[in-house]
């Protein structure tokens, strides 16, 4: 009944909050995401893949020919948000390709190599999902284009707090390995079996909250971006 009631109330919630920020030509602004997006769990990506991708590709500087943009996925982004920004950029008429273990989903014309296919000359774009992307986000030659978060602030604010005592009960506990997992899904897999001390409110609250959906990042390194020292 917790459970039930809290998803009742993140879907009133998430009606008026859920929101894409987008740093369209890098100048932020904020859009409303559709109705679709009532539902909590990761379909609500569908929503946000579209909004996403026009902000991307209205924000990509235009490229010579034969050159194209490397799209890269980190994170839980490979599924739904990876593929369907690559996909979307394509249909935009922007040129791009993929990492060659992507060959069976886009073929040799979208695969870096493959027949046909642009060069990576123009710059890499990540689409990346969660919290945990260190090789981009303390990297500040990676300029962000857009974000979409399916929590409300404070909602991001109450689970990042509990997510962090999480981490510390488990790095107290021996399990440092594990304290990395609660930013992403895997959280749900600890709290199923641990409670590592919270209450079952704050359990129920971590189970619908990180079911809602991942953070879903891009950004973009353009070619000629200088390296910072």
């Amino acid at each position: 009944r917790i459970i039930a009631d809290r998803v009742t109330a993140v879907q009133r919630m998430r009606a008026a909050a859920g929101a894409l920020v987008i740093m369209a030509g890098f100048a932020i602004a904020t859009v409303a995401t559709s109705g679709s997006l009532l539902n909590p769990g990761p379909q609500g990506e569908s929503a946000a893949v579209a909004e996403i991708g026009d902000v991307v590709a209205a924000a990509l500087p235009a490229t010579p020919d034969g050159e194209g943009y490397l799209v890269i996925p980190r994170g839980f982004s490979l599924f739904e948000m990876f593929f369907g920004v690559v996909n979307h950029l394509d249909a935009a008429g922007i040129e791009v390709v993929t990492e060659p273990d992507f060959l069976a989903h886009f073929g040799p014309a979208r695969t870096l190599g493959g027949a046909n296919a642009p060069s990576p000359d123009a710059g890499t774009i990540a689409v990346v999902s969660g919290e945990f992307f260190d090789e981009v986000n303390e990297d500040p030659s990676w300029q962000l284009i857009a974000v979409y978060d399916p929590l409300t602030a404070s909602q991001r604010a109450e689970l990042t707090r509990l997510q962090d005592q999480l981490a510390e009960q488990l790095v107290a506990q021996g399990r440092s390995e594990q304290a990395d997992w609660v930013r992403d899904r895997r959280v749900l897999d600890i709290v199923r079996t641990d409670s590592l001390g919270l209450s079952p409110d704050e359990i129920d609250i971590i189970n619908v909250f990180a079911f809602a959906g991942d953070r879903q990042r891009v950004f973009v390194k353009l070619a000629d971006t200088p390296t910072p020292p």
